[in-house]
């Protein structure tokens, strides 16, 4: 749609750094949120967060793709809307789902990698053979598709406090934010170090997984084996998505089960992934991103069922914003070292 090459041109380089604002705004919303949105309930801004998902997702199906304002500030305000999403979003459902126990948690946990790969696999499956279906379809489902969660989460999700007995207004705004940030001393020392876990983890996940691999297969086919054996890219990244959805998946579900140890031990399996992918084999490709997504849910379930345990609940909210705002650096670096990665590893 923008004529814009794969290649290493300023072109090229101005749209990787365009999509990056999903991961800066990301970045910025981890703590922002308790800012911006104070003066709403953590539930408030779930809604809200969601809200900006489908104006995200609108802006692209609609204003490039329909009305066809091919200018690069809108890419940038539709990953911007994005990353306001996100940052307000994960870290406000995350405490809505505290008191609802660890179970609740898990299912909730389970439930990204799922829903992110259901449009992944289902994309790519419906933008291939025999149904051939427009990308603008995708987004605009996604759009809707928050517009209905609004609703779900709604209707089906029981409004309790974090703490038992403190009324829901007691968790609002800066006071309450402010107040946290100046007794840190009863929630950060147990946890300042967990959080770097997920620096490496989000680095891996958003430069390698898909990443730089988006990249390294991006001929209309993909050779499995040399010479013959052949897929097409579409049901390559299906079956590659699948195998993300269950490292996820596992690492998930097994996170609150295993015997408690820190999070870095898990990066282990992020560097692993890293390595595979690098060998540019495509068969070790989707052996590659489970290996990841494992690291990644099991960094992420980890570090989620520590502060459950270990961080007193009164200050939750803002030691899980805490922790996803310290991981996010490494989204940030990683999203915007794709580009040079790919020169390295594809050629210019």
């Amino acid at each position: 749609k923008f004529g814009i090459k794969d290649d290493a041109s300023s072109a090229s380089h101005a749209f990787s750094f365009s999509t990056s604002f999903l991961y800066i705004f990301n970045l910025i919303f981890r703590l922002g949120h308790n800012v911006v949105f104070g003066c709403f309930t953590p539930r408030a801004r779930v809604l809200i967060a969601m809200l900006f998902m489908a104006l995200s997702m609108f802006t692209i199906s609609v204003v490039i793709m329909i009305l066809e304002s091919y200018h690069m500030y809108w890419v940038a305000l539709a990953y911007a809307f994005g990353g306001i999403a996100v940052g307000s979003f994960e870290s406000n459902v995350l405490c809505c789902l505290t008191p609802l126990g660890h179970r609740s948690k898990v299912t909730a946990m389970i439930g990204t990698p799922v829903g992110i790969v259901l449009i992944l696999v289902g994309g790519f499956l419906f933008m291939g053979p025999p149904f051939h279906l427009p990308v603008l379809a995708i987004y605009a489902a996604v759009a809707i598709g928050n517009l209905l969660g609004m609703l779900v989460f709604i209707v089906f999700i029981p409004n309790k406090p974090v703490v038992p007995g403190v009324e829901i207004k007691g968790q609002l705004g800066m006071a309450k934010f402010a107040s946290d940030l100046k007794n840190w001393r009863h929630w950060l020392p147990q946890l300042w170090h967990y959080p770097l876990a997920m620096t490496l983890d989000s680095f891996s996940l958003s430069c390698f997984s898909p990443g730089v691999a988006l990249f390294i297969y991006n001929k209309d086919t993909v050779e499995m084996l040399p010479g013959r054996w052949f897929w097409p890219k579409d049901t390559f990244f299906a079956f590659y998505n699948v195998t993300n959805m269950l490292g996820s998946i596992l690492g998930r579900s097994w996170s609150y089960k295993l015997r408690p140890r820190h999070a870095l031990v898990y990066g282990l399996f992020n560097i692993a992934g890293i390595a595979l992918l690098l060998t540019r084999v495509p068969l070790l490709a989707p052996v590659s991103t489970f290996l990841i997504m494992l690291g990644d849910g099991l960094i992420y379930g980890t570090i989620s069922r520590f502060i459950d345990t270990r961080v007193p609940k009164d200050y939750n909210l803002t030691a899980i914003s805490y922790w996803l705002f310290i991981g996010d650096f490494g989204s940030v670096i990683g999203s915007n070292l794709i580009s040079y990665v790919r020169d390295w590893v594809v050629g210019s």
